[in-house]
């Protein structure tokens, strides 16, 4: 049973974030198009790595906003295109493009990534394609974590040119970019990855994509055609997520079924309707909408069918928005983690529950830019943190505790 304390603390952290970065919603904003006009900013480079072949990939995305918008502190749409991992790009996918266009003039700031794909030879030559598709699928992880750390960096470093708030970045996409959002979302620790993963190789789950020293944490997850790996990975406090798919889809199953890229199948993969299930199991907040009948990606080249997955998504978000909570950090979690005094001027003294595994302590702003990190060696019940010798002002901090089997976060007021 989670302590009173840590209880409290955790309602305090939603109740001042949200406090500090009000959200707008008067004129149904962020739920009709009041704007008539958007304009896209393309071609951003938010970093680069080296892709399938050994060659350096520039990555970049387009920048979607309404044209005559005042508003500073825009909740943020980071959208990712389709293509079975192999192809498509921020331009190529008409269902992406058109959905950072209605969103952008609903009041919100969208945006349309690349990411690294695979060869398409290297599938079909594969002694092991369900490894090679989950690699790829991890590279492309690791390259939205790193837009994600881009826009939040922008806010922390170059003024917030896009005018976004960096306490609420939703991620989301179409087929492949479904796919690739549900995972940045929830295999978010290093024992949940699949052995056929070779992190010696391809890295940490963060990556090396770029804007090293930022938050990669999302509010929201927009599932369109999407699956995950594993409905376990799925947790209580997890963020919230809106799914869409077609109740035929033959290539990523709305059930538990064989993923089918390019008709090739791969691995079993679990769609948007045993999402929903796991979903309501363990508390997450969650909406979908099943087109009966409907093969992969309906709303690709049929207006009734899009206009039908913008009402739930918008409805969805805005809600989320305008009437729940969402901030940078939403997890919760039944592990206890004391941290006093609290206001620190000087030391912080935090406990650990017993049997603690190694793992590790960082300190966040509230933009999510990382102020220092340290390693807590295995079976400590006791962790000293020295804020004085920090480069720090007054004011609030997120400290997050993290192990195998702890993911703890909470607020810290600091006053030298």
């Amino acid at each position: 049973m989670k302590h009173i304390f840590t209880f409290a603390l955790s309602g305090f952290v939603f109740c001042l974030l949200n406090a500090q970065n009000p959200t707008d919603c008067s004129n149904n904003r962020y739920l009709q198009e009041i704007f008539s006009t958007v304009t896209v900013t393309s071609d951003i480079q938010y970093g680069s790595s080296i892709g399938v072949d050994n060659q350096t990939v520039n990555l970049l995305l387009d920048v979607y906003q309404p044209v005559g918008d005042t508003e500073t502190n825009r909740p943020l749409i980071l959208l990712a295109h389709g293509g079975s991992f192999i192809g498509g790009s921020k331009t190529q996918d008409n269902a992406i493009v058109t959905l950072c266009q209605r969103f952008a003039k609903m009041g919100y700031v969208t945006a349309s990534m690349n990411y690294r794909l695979e060869n398409p030879l290297n599938v079909l030559l594969s002694s092991d394609r369900e490894k090679t598709f989950l690699e790829i699928v991890y590279r492309a992880v690791q390259d939205q974590k790193a837009a994600i750390r881009f826009f939040r960096k922008s806010v922390a470093e170059d003024g917030n040119p896009y005018g976004i708030n960096p306490n609420i970045i939703i991620i989301g996409g179409s087929s492949a970019g479904g796919v690739l959002s549900i995972h940045t979302a929830y295999l978010d620790e290093p024992n949940e990855l699949p052995s056929k993963i070779d992190t010696t190789a391809l890295g940490g789950l963060e990556g090396n994509s770029g804007n090293p020293g930022y938050s990669s944490k999302t509010q929201a997850v927009v599932n369109l055609c999407g699956a995950i790996g594993d409905t376990a990975w799925l947790k209580p406090g997890n963020q919230p997520l809106v799914s869409v798919h077609g109740s035929a889809d033959g290539t990523v199953p709305a059930d538990a079924d064989t993923a089918k890229p390019l008709g090739l199948p791969i691995t079993l993969v679990y769609g948007s309707i045993p999402l929903h299930e796991r979903a309501v199991n363990v508390g997450i907040d969650n909406s979908v909408k099943i087109f009966w009948g409907q093969d992969h990606v309906p709303y690709q080249s049929n207006t009734d069918y899009m206009d039908s997955t913008v009402v739930v998504v918008k409805t969805f978000l805005h809600d989320l928005i305008c009437n729940k909570a969402l901030s940078t950090e939403t997890e919760v979690s039944s592990i206890d983690v004391k941290a006093y005094p609290n206001p620190v001027s000087d030391v912080l003294q935090l406990l650990l529950p017993a049997g603690f595994e190694e793992g590790e302590l960082s300190l966040f702003d509230l933009t999510g830019k990382l102020i220092t990190g340290r390693y807590i060696p295995a079976n400590s019940s006791h962790f000293v943190l020295d804020i004085h010798s920090l480069q720090v002002s007054n004011g609030y901090y997120l400290l997050r505790i993290s192990s195998p089997s702890v993911q703890r976060t909470l607020k810290i007021s600091i006053v030298k």
